[in-house]
């Protein structure tokens, strides 16, 4: 009987570590949402998209999503000088 309860109270223990990584996680996924206000963004699309009344409901939230997202940036630049045809200097 021993025997039997002690991989029982063992289980259960493992059970409540699960748990308590679970709620952590959860925790951080709310404060993730939060941060970035996901769900009232999200909510606004779908506002948007039942009062325009879209034929093509994911297309208009798609779209309503891409209207806020942050414009895309240049990461990059290349340029070099050369001299074009006419010996002159350019920027390519």
């Amino acid at each position: 009987l021993l025997l039997a309860l002690r991989p029982a109270s063992q289980h259960h223990r493992r059970r409540s570590f699960v748990e308590m990584a679970a709620t952590q996680s959860e925790q951080e996924v709310q404060a993730y949402l939060d941060t970035h206000k996901i769900q009232t963004i999200v909510e606004d699309a779908i506002n948007a998209c039942v009062k325009a009344n879209a034929e093509d409901p994911c297309a208009h939230m798609s779209e309503t999503l891409a209207s806020k997202a942050s414009p895309e940036k240049i990461t990059k630049c290349v340029a070099r000088q050369i001299f074009d045809s006419r010996g002159n200097p350019t920027v390519e």
